[in-house]
């Protein structure tokens, strides 16, 4: 191995971040009791007309497992598609690897086709067009609200997964790591004699709106995997509203039912919900 000095350090290493883990070694990340398989494949190769130019499908399947799934028009010419099981146990039955995710497992495909089939012949034929070796599987994992984002001394700061990795419900997970880049390059641009303010300034400018979309897609998330409404759609609607329109929670609070409703929420209280795994100190 190699020594690199350094007068600071940001942690961009995403959301099984080292340096998170030596920062807060008794933490890990959450996982949502989730698995998830999806690809990218040529809508030429789907049957024809499974679905419009353009369009969003969604499909929840509140039978035993509950699942969703998403075929989306993902322009010139291709097709998204996603299954999501939200069940522990059964997700981890139909895992090609144990839970651990990876790209075209075998069986996973047969899996999956035997579940859709029995409540929805569109994902179903779906299924069916999509190589098995084109699936990938991952687990649905995100990470909770920290107290800081600095080291005590405050020359190592956390950025993007590795400080506010979410649930994937609400796709604000590279946004909001595109939006702390930005923090961190104007603060360094302003703060140019102390790199430690510097960091001090990025996160007492960044990490309260950062807190907020992270706690919410965690809340989104807790609701799908376990099939139960959490806010009501006027309220989850505007909250998205303040969230795209990139407000200041200091200058333009979002919904106060948002607010209240976060305050004390833990998605680690939820069922289903638990650590990925625990850590020792030592082995850091």
């Amino acid at each position: 191995g190699s020594t690199v000095k350094a007068r600071i350090l940001l942690a961009c290493d995403g959301v099984f971040s080292v340096a998170r883990r030596q920062l807060y070694p008794n933490e890990s990340p959450i996982w949502f009791g989730q698995l998830n398989w999806g690809t990218v494949i040529k809508t030429s190769e789907l049957p024809p007309n499974l679905h419009e130019k353009n369009g969003v499908h969604y499909f929840q399947h509140h039978g035993d497992p509950l699942w969703m799934s998403m075929l989306n028009d993902g322009g010139s010419g291709y097709t998204f598609w996603q299954f999501r099981v939200s069940d522990p146990e059964k997700s981890r039955e139909l895992s090609g690897n144990n839970g651990r995710g990876g790209l075209g497992l075998p069986g996973v495909k047969e899996k999956l086709l035997r579940i859709a089939k029995e409540s929805c012949g569109i994902v179903a034929s779906a299924i069916e067009a999509i190589p098995e070796s084109a699936i990938f599987e991952r687990s649905i994992v995100g990470q909770s609200s920290l107290p800081t984002w600095l080291s005590p001394l405050g020359r190592v700061a956390l950025v993007g997964d590795s400080a506010h990795g979410c649930h994937p419900n609400i796709a604000q997970g590279a946004n909001s790591a595109f939006e702390s880049a930005a923090a961190i390059v104007k603060v360094l641009c302003e703060e140019k004699e102390s790199l430690v303010s510097a960091l001090k300034l990025y996160e007492s400018s960044r990490k309260p709106r950062a807190d907020l979309v992270q706690n919410f897609a965690n809340a989104l998330g807790v609701s799908q995997a376990s099939g139960t409404q959490i806010f009501d759609k006027d309220v989850a609607v505007d909250m998205m509203d303040w969230i795209r329109r990139g407000k200041d929670p200091m200058e333009h609070p979002p919904p106060q039912a948002v607010i209240e409703m976060l305050e004390h929420f833990d998605p680690l209280e939820a069922k289903g919900v638990s650590r990925l795994w625990s850590h020792k100190t030592e082995d850091i």
